[in-house]
């Protein structure tokens, strides 16, 4: 009864007998009152309704009668097969008799017979929702199609249609335009090529086609059926049609789909491979080899095939299309590819991390061979071997050469040189390391070599008296020695690793050679050396006046105070004529008595060196004649000379001053004693030449940072000044656990009260912090802990840097994120601008596997202080 009920409703009487006996036996008998609601606005379409008796009234949301029912009516069919929330009201106006199918009965019929899906999505003029979500289910094992979205795998599946075919039949034939893709459903099929003898068997699930679907080539092979086959079929004309709607379904799949070459293909790889230098003289036999493990990938126009600093595991050759590729470094910084040509060739030599990026510039096919397959096939073909052996011979050559000049070009000494002087100074160079804390020369020990600081820091120590002063901080790209070498005398400073550091060396017989052969060096080396001279007599200057000062003792006063803190008095002066004249006329019966005894040696000399010397004298007269006396002429006028460094200097006879009154001092009663000092009266000095009272020590003062300056008459103006605080260290905050990693931290080489970057925090998310993430974020504060904008944030590795700019941004506590690829040990990142704070070691990997691409994250926030 019930198959009749079905065949004469209008919905179902096109369905096959089988499908409407399948219909019939899943159908339940129920009865309903009047004014009872099958179904309500918005409900879920859980339930479709036949009406074998009585009468049903569908009204919609406004209350509109929108049609009444009787017997043999279908009820809600229409949001029932799609799927959606019903979007109207059924009620009944009459006592009914009627059967019910469920829409989990629905997709079970349609999950054991697509037929019927179909059948009813034919009947209805759309696809049934069941039958979307079991096509849905298929498409996700199928490889391009698991990452994509709902909305997308919806509009596949809506496109597909099921078709019969008998056994023999051919599904494509090889070299034929693509037709679509093909998704086997029940049977089985053989895929083959011609002339060759073994076949694939396709079984139920699996797919074909997809290859030449996204790329338009021909049919690389044929497909027939070797039973009755059942097969969902999406015709290349709406994959075309949805792909233009959702780019990222053919992005998707040209990520996961790879096929092998067809015959054609691999006779014109031969050609193509031959003209590859690392091919270049294999016999016949081993690029036959090689174009066999040679797969073809796709990728359209606009995706990055290979990012800078990602694995080197293939190289590529182009068949189809046009490919930008950009290096880091290198004289082609950027240029385009087009068919036949390749790139990624080293990768299958070194296996080191890519140092360029490759972008699609339109859709591109790519032949690609993997360093594993290339090693497998080297050691089947020795011809492969040595060809191997020979390129990588030239390549590790070329590198090297290479990669000096790039280095030395950086160095200040060299930049104003030729490539070709360059390239002459390199092979002069030895490389030398040295471990952190280890000396690299001392004081008072001869002097062989010019040293050149590639990576590290270096601290220049210099002993004066019984201590040892820090007279220079050098880092990448400064260079010492040189002045031993210049005078022909040992070295008068002690120079020490401070962290691990790589040096250049250049023996002293090549640095004379050199200094004669090319006049730039010596100039560079003239301009290195007037700048190293003021920076060292600032810095030892710097020392000088924040060195603390010993105090004449003051009288007692009569009364008992409390303790206080006397601040220093710095008292200005000008340089008197009699210390002037006496220093001159000394330093000119000095300078007479060593002409003449230098001359006396000059003639003794061989030729040879009196050309060396006489270059030598040319670089000294211009930084005696010029930086010397200037420095020396500035440290004379300075207005904050002390007292006590005039006199030690030799140009003063030691003045007494007898002050009229002193001043009186009143404290303040609190915890920590202050001081009013009443304006000081015109001492009237007395210049004598008795030495000055025995200095006794006096307690020290942190007053406000705020000078007070009281002009007297007489000799000069005296000047009272509170000494400037110590300022407060800024905390920062490291992650131990960078330790472990081995991650350091190479701080700016900054003099007191320089401003610079800071690096106040670093931290480290493992990963399960990281959550699949594998950045390095970075933020920049400015003096107040506020975010700043438009300076660069640098991210550096081996072969290259990528600068980019801080702009924070709303939401982003981190504004600078570089994406990681590479270990431990390859990145570092500082901020460019002001001398910068350096963190190194960063990169992929965790405590326990260091050398594995875990994916881990950084936190670095640099601030900008003063020291």
């Amino acid at each position: 009864m019930k198959e009749k009920f079905l065949q004469k409703t209008p919905l179902f009487a096109g369905l096959s007998p089988e499908s409407i006996s399948l219909i019939a036996k899943a159908l339940r008998a129920g009865r309903r009152q009047k004014g009872e609601i099958l179904f309500e606005e918005g409900e879920p379409p859980n339930f479709l309704y036949f009406i074998k008796s009585g009468w049903v009234r569908i009204i919609e949301p406004e209350g509109k009668v929108l049609a009444t029912l009787g017997p043999g009516s279908v009820v809600g069919e229409s949001d029932f097969f799609q799927g959606k929330p019903f979007s109207v009201r059924a009620e009944a106006i009459s006592d009914l008799q009627i059967w019910t199918l469920s829409r989990e009965d629905l997709i079970g019929l349609v999950g054991t017979n697509p037929f019927l899906g179909m059948e009813l999505s034919q009947a209805l003029g759309l696809t049934i929702a069941p039958l979307k979500e079991y096509l849905k289910g298929k498409l996700r094992k199928i490889a391009g199609f698991s990452t994509l979205a709902d909305e997308e795998l919806d509009a596949l599946a809506s496109a597909f249609s099921l078709r019969r075919y008998l056994p023999g039949e051919f599904l494509c034939r090889e070299g034929e335009p693509p037709k679509g893709l093909f998704l086997l459903e029940s049977g089985s099929a053989n895929l083959f090529v011609t002339g060759e003898d073994e076949f694939t068997v396709l079984k139920e699930g699996e797919s074909f086609g997809e290859f030449s679907l996204i790329t338009g080539r021909p049919y690389p092979y044929s497909v027939r059926t070797a039973s009755e086959a059942f097969l969902w079929f999406l015709p290349v004309e709406e994959f075309k049609a949805i792909s233009t709607r959702y780019p990222a379904i053919k992005k998707a799949l040209s990520a996961e789909l790879k096929a092998p070459l067809s015959r054609k293909e691999k006779e014109l790889a031969l050609e193509r491979l031959a003209k590859v230098p690392l091919f270049k003289g294999l016999p016949q036999e081993a690029l036959k080899a090689i174009a066999v493990k040679l797969s073809i990938a796709f990728f359209p126009q606009g995706e990055t095939i290979v990012s800078e600093g990602s694995p080197g595991d293939a190289m590529f050759i182009i068949d189809t299309g046009q490919v930008k590729v950009t290096r880091a470094v290198g004289p082609r910084r950027a240029y385009n590819l087009s068919d036949g040509d390749f790139f990624g060739e080293t990768a299958l030599i070194t296996g080191r991390p890519h140092n360029f990026s490759a972008l699609a510039l339109s859709d591109t096919v790519l032949w690609i061979l993997s360093r594993s397959d290339f090693e497998e096939l080297a050691l089947q073909y020795p011809a492969i071997s040595l060809a191997l052996n020979r390129l990588l011979g030239e390549k590790l050559l070329e590198f090297e050469r290479q990669y000096l000049q790039r280095e030395l070009r950086h160095l200040y000494l060299f930049s104003a040189l030729e490539p070709e002087q360059i390239e002459e100074i390199s092979s002069r160079l030895k490389p030398v390391k040295f471990k952190a804390g280890e000396t690299i020369f001392r004081e008072g020990e001869p002097a062989n070599f010019l040293y050149l600081i590639e990576a590290g820091q270096v601290e220049i120590v210099k002993k004066i008296g019984k201590d040892e002063v820090t007279i220079a901080f050098l880092r990448e790209g400064d260079f010492f020695g040189e002045m031993a070498l210049l005078r022909g005398t040992d070295h008068t400073a002690t120079a020490k690793a401070i962290t691990d550091v790589d040096l250049w060396g250049l023996e002293k017989k090549d640095f004379d050679e050199l200094l004669l052969r090319y006049p730039a060096l010596a100039v560079s080396l003239s301009k290195a050396l007037s700048d190293r001279l003021f920076q060292t007599n600032l810095l030892l200057t710097q020392r000088l006046l924040v060195a603390p000062r010993r105090e004449a003792a003051m009288p007692a006063p009569s009364l008992k105070m409390p303790t206080v803190s006397i601040p220093k008095i710095k008292i200005s002066v000008p340089s008197p004529a009699y210390g002037l004249q006496r220093s001159i006329v000394t330093a000119l019966e000095g300078l007479r008595k060593a002409v003449s005894d230098t001359a006396a040696w000059f003639r003794a000399q061989k030729r040879a060196t009196k050309l060396r010397i006489a270059a030598v004298v040319l670089l000294l007269a211009w930084l005696c004649g010029i930086s010397a006396p200037s420095t020396l002429i500035s440290a004379l006028g300075a207005r904050d000379v002390t007292f006590q460094t005039v006199q030690e200097m030799g140009f003063l006879v030691t003045p007494t001053f007898t002050p009229t009154s002193t001043p009186t001092f009143t404290p303040t009663p609190t915890a920590t004693p202050t001081f009013t000092p009443t304006p000081l009266p015109t001492p009237t000095p007395t210049v004598t030449p008795t030495p000055l009272p025995s200095p006794t020590p006096t307690p020290t003062f942190t007053p406000t940072p705020t000078p007070t300056k009281v002009k007297t008459g007489g000799m000069g103006a005296a000047s009272v000044r509170a000494p400037t605080p110590t300022p407060t260290p800024i905390p920062r905050v490291w992650d131990e656990r960078l330790n472990a990693l081995g991650v350091r931290l190479v701080p700016a080489s900054v003099a007191p009260g320089q401003t610079y970057w800071m690096l106040v925090e670093a931290r480290w998310n493992d990963e399960i912090e990281a959550g699949g993430k594998h950045n390095i974020y970075v933020r920049l504060l400015d003096e107040n802990g506020n975010l700043v904008s438009g300076e660069t944030v640098v991210l550096e590795w081996a072969t290259g840097n990528s600068p980019t700019v801080h702009i924070p941004q709303e939401g982003k506590d981190y504004p600078v994120q570089f994406p990681m690829y590479a270990i431990l040990g390859s990145y570092s990142v500082y901020v460019s601008g002001l001398p910068s704070d350096r963190i190194e070691g960063l990169g992929l990997g965790d405590i326990q596997r260091p050398n594995f691409r875990i994916h881990t994250c950084f936190y670095l926030t640099f601030k900008r202080v003063s020291k």
